[in-house]
């Protein structure tokens, strides 16, 4: 279902978008909940055409060049990691030997 059919259903507090087959989980809840949040504030403009923009170029098309570019110009990324913390297990010891 695209998000628009969504929108026509309502997806208000009790919208038909939020009916489902089965009754959903505790973490299945809260993320209904966060997009429900997300999509509040959302629009549709039926005269408008729905495409895809590419931010990175000014002409909104495309480019491996920009995306090189763009991924070459982030500040590099330290992957050290301290000797201590490489072997450490944040489990309990009866955990692991159970496992």
């Amino acid at each position: 279902m695209s998000v628009f059919d969504m929108c026509q259903l309502g997806w208000g507090v009790d919208g038909e978008a939020w009916r489902w087959k089965r009754r959903l989980f505790a973490w299945e809840e809260e993320l209904v909940g966060e997009l429900s949040v997300l999509l509040q504030n959302v629009f549709f403009q039926v005269d408008k055409d729905d495409k895809w923009r590419w931010t990175l170029e000014p002409s909104h098309a495309f480019s491996v060049r920009s995306v090189y570019k763009f991924l070459t110009m982030q500040p590099p990324i330290d992957l050290s990691v301290a000797d201590s913390s490489l072997w450490h297990k944040d489990v309990p010891l009866k955990v692991v030997l159970f496992a």
